[in-house]
């Protein structure tokens, strides 16, 4: 296959449909151009070609056919609203004008936080630009309670409420035509006048006001819709959650609040979020002391995220089309510093026919940066790929991080993708009795954990109503498969993956496809036993206070994500755990001041801290030994300037033995409303504590981390059911 110049038409996806089919064969083209369908009946085919920056291609299916393919024009453009400020996921489509009235939808693309779109792979001929709110675009604006969402609005370039009102636009055979820009405003959630009015709220009893001005820390402009949270300080009253928005002018108000301290956040997409008092997100926030009578002005100015910004290429240094982006900081988590995705509202498209992506709403930081193709970008998508980490390795420990500066965006982030055979993998998913699981069923296909790699990513897929699944364009390596069943119609709780049948396989893809897989979801295995307690000379807790729970060490045997397992404690202090899989460790939360967990014994062997197995058998007569003597530790920080209000104190054994997953040894304490700290319920044992500005997610738990931190660290030894008071200095984060 060959475009209009003669070259070769790489890695396009070719559709072929014919009546002695049952469903469509899908095959990609090689790097020099060709496809191949085998094992085919008799009889009259059809193909489809598409691939981005060429017009889509049907043709009828001969033997050795040489089809070439032409070039596809372009429009780009910008969707603003009336204020001029660019519009965030609208869709825009390139509209072929029809006899009947009704336009024919040739492209569609969505704008990206600066407003632009690119509509591509468009034949010569005229079209008309429409620019749209969609269901997604309504359904991620937030709503508060007695809103209901706005009505979806549509404009034509340029301006025009009315298709017949539009402008037409002329294309050209591989052109591109630019300034193509369109005005729309969308509406925000309005009042709900059939809502009905909400219950009084217990705290708005007083006659105090905080209100103020959302804008643009750069621009002075208001900023429309930012939402905000107010929140009594801790200790400060029941914390009823308390969002509103700003209105067009970016002007907030809350009334009729009792003298107290409040904690105030904004956010708003594009902007980061920060408390009120902060400039930066590492700083600390700034309470509000409210008195009776008082109308506190709390202006706040937020500052925009970034973005990053590039072009994708392939080994031969063409435009790489349809490749997804994801962001990943390096973290601690699991047991392990992984590559973990970035949280929050990142938004990006697939690269365009130029390669070009964009992943915007960035907050300030470092981001490894990932192309991700085939498999991990959708069951039909083009392969021919590895995941590939910027600057364009396929070793995640040899990616280079990229900074993007506050405000301000990382642009040119461009890397080639590194060529792979990628093959398909396909089986059959069935249940505890050996019958095929119905459509519905959710596989992951993830780096195996036993192999301690950095990298995290997931392909996804489904079964068909039979049970059975292919996955495509899976790069050469190896896998575990993941999958959940269903869960029984009888199920009741919340979409937790955690509760459903699970299976797990580990897959080697080799040299050529991998097929006849089955793979076993089972509802897993059960941990049961009994709590009891020592020193029982306060009250006994509640049994709906004390939760036990597992959680995995290692992720081959046990899902990589999901929710807690089932967990039930009875008034007659057995409880039950369901779904276990894998090797896991036992905890117990118990959510009583009075009580802490003391031990945990199976089969006569203190397995506090220790992984249990529960790969094949139920784990019965558990016992979790709860005791009354808690240990506490509380205290207060200063500075050279005097006391601290708001700090992060990290305490941990002196032994670095205990310093694994997720140790009981290993624990950080925040301020109270006072400024000072109380953390109860740790062991026994020698301990070192510091006190920092912030920690970063989990990185306290990490062993390089405390590492070092040892060196400036205080110590001190607490024994059962002591209290100990610390006075600690502020020290810097290493």
């Amino acid at each position: 296959m060959t475009g209009a110049e003669a070259r070769p038409v790489r890695r396009a996806k070719v559709t072929l449909t014919g009546p002695g089919l049952t469903a469509p064969r899908v095959a990609d083209t090689d790097t020099t151009g060709t496809y191949r369908f085998r094992g085919l009946p008799a009889g009259s085919f059809s193909v489809r070609v598409q691939k981005p920056g060429f017009v889509t291609l049907v043709a009828d299916a001969t033997e050795r056919a040489t089809l070439t393919m032409t070039r596809g024009a372009a429009i780009e453009g910008v969707v603003s609203d009336a204020a001029g400020d660019p519009v965030w996921n609208v869709v825009v489509s390139a509209l072929e004008p029809q006899p009947d009235g009704k336009p024919k939808t040739i492209a569609q693309s969505r704008t990206d936080d600066l407003g632009r779109y690119r509509l591509h792979s468009l034949p010569a001929g005229d079209y008309v630009v429409s620019a749209a709110t969609d269901r997604d675009f309504i359904v991620d604006q937030p709503v508060m309670a007695g809103e209901k969402r706005a009505d979806p609005v549509t404009a034509y370039y340029p301006a025009a409420p009315a298709l017949q009102d539009a402008r037409p636009v002329r294309v050209s055979t591989g052109r591109d035509v630019t300034g193509i820009d369109v005005t729309l405003t969308p509406g925000l959630p309005v009042k709900d006048a059939a809502a009905p009015a909400p219950p009084p709220r217990p705290d708005r009893n007083g006659t105090g006001k905080i209100g103020g001005v959302v804008t643009d820390a750069v621009s002075g402009k208001p900023i429309a819709g930012a939402e905000i949270l107010l929140l009594p300080a801790p200790g400060q009253g029941p914390r009823l959650t308390d969002w509103i928005r700003s209105d067009a002018r970016g002007r907030f108000q809350y009334a009729s609040l009792p003298a107290q301290r409040y904690t105030l956040r904004f956010q708003a997409r594009r902007y980061i979020t920060l408390e009120f008092g902060q400039t930066r997100a590492e700083q600390p926030g700034r309470e509000i002391q409210l008195g009776d009578g008082e109308d506190f002005h709390a202006d706040m100015k937020l500052p925009r995220t970034g973005a990053v910004e590039g072009t994708v290429l392939d080994e031969f240094g063409d435009p790489a089309p349809s490749v997804s982006l994801t962001l990943a900081q390096r973290q601690y988590a699991a047991g392990r510093v992984r590559l973990m995705p970035a949280t929050g509202r990142i938004g990006s498209l697939p690269t365009d026919d130029r390669g070009h992506y964009r992943l915007a709403n960035v907050p300030p930081g470092d981001y490894f940066v990932t192309a991700l193709s085939g498999v991990y970008t959708g069951v039909n998508e083009v392969g021919g790929f590895a995941p590939t980490y910027y600057p364009g390795t396929v070793d995640a420990g040899g990616a280079t991080p990229v900074t993007v500066p506050f405000g301000a965006d990382a642009a040119g982030i461009t890397f080639a993708l590194a060529p792979a055979t990628t093959l398909s993998v396909s089986g059959t998913m069935i249940d505890a009795d050996g019958k095929p699981v119905g459509r519905g069923a959710t596989l992951w296909l993830t780096t195996p954990d036993r192999l301690k790699r950095p990298d995290f990513n997931i392909a996804r897929g489904t079964t068909a109503p039979d049970g059975t699944f292919a996955l495509r364009n899976v790069p050469q390596g190896m896998y575990t498969l993941q999958g959940f069943a269903p869960p029984p119609p009888d199920y009741r709780g919340p979409m937790n993956l955690g509760a459903f049948p699970f299976g797990s396989l580990a897959v080697s893809v080799g040299d050529s496809d991998v097929d006849s897989i089955v793979l076993k979801a089972t509802p897993g295995t059960v941990l049961t036993g009994k709590i009891t307690f020592e020193d029982a000379v306060v009250p006994l807790p509640k049994p709906g206070q004390v939760i036990v729970q597992t959680i995995p060490v290692e992720f081959d045997n046990a899902p990589v994500g999901g929710g807690p397992s089932p967990s039930t404690t009875h008034d007659d202090w057995t409880f039950e755990v369901s779904h276990q899989w894998g090797v896991r460790r036992i905890f117990a939360n118990v959510q009583s001041p009075q009580w802490a967990l003391r031990k945990i014994v199976v089969n006569g062997q203190d397995v506090t801290d220790t992984p249990v197995d529960f790969r094949r058998d139920n784990v019965t007569g558990a016992e979790i030994v709860l005791t009354s003597k808690v240990s506490r530790v509380s205290g207060g920080v200063s500075d050279d300037q005097g006391s601290v209000a708001d700090y992060v104190v990290v305490l941990f054994a002196s032994d670095p033995t205990k310093w694994t997953d997720r140790s009981r040894f290993v624990a950080v304490a925040r301020p109270t409303q006072q400024g000072r700290f109380l953390l109860a319920g740790l062991p026994p044992e020698d301990y070192l504590a510091v006190a920092l500005p912030a920690v970063n997610g989990q990185e306290f738990m990490d062993p390089d981390f405390l590492q070092q931190l040892r060196a400036q660290a205080t110590s001190f030894t607490l024994t059962e059911g002591e209290s100990k008071g610390l006075e600690l200095k502020l020290k810097r984060h290493p």
